[in-house]
């Protein structure tokens, strides 16, 4: 089977309001220090590692930790905090946030077996 490299496969995006957000997934860090996402306010792009050490779950929860940035600047309220306190908060609620939802996942979404 071809498998398509990164660059073939079709563009994916997330709508936050007004917001089209281009999601990428990037490859492993390779000067040691782990950079696990990223969103760009200006180029509108939310990206992810795409190193397989990390499990599929820390990858998920780090998509929704930039959805709430995202989400932050959306709604203006990133100018309330500074850079690291928003980085604070949002490291604390994004993963409570992640479990409730792993927690009801079978009711949220049609998972057939």
């Amino acid at each position: 089977m071809l498998k398509l490299s990164m660059t073939d496969e079709p563009k994916k995006y997330i709508q936050i309001g007004p917001f089209r957000y281009e999601f990428t997934r990037t490859p492993p860090e390779t000067d040691g220090e782990p950079d696990l996402g990223g969103t760009d306010f200006e180029s509108l792009t939310i990206s992810v590692t795409d190193d397989p050490k990390y499990n599929p779950q820390i990858i998920a929860e780090t998509v929704l930790h930039e959805i709430i940035h995202a989400v932050l600047y959306t709604t203006a309220y990133h100018a309330t905090f500074t850079d690291q306190e928003e980085e604070d908060l949002i490291r604390t609620i994004s993963p409570l946030i992640y479990q409730a939802i792993l927690q009801l996942k079978d009711e949220l979404f049609d998972n057939p077996s």
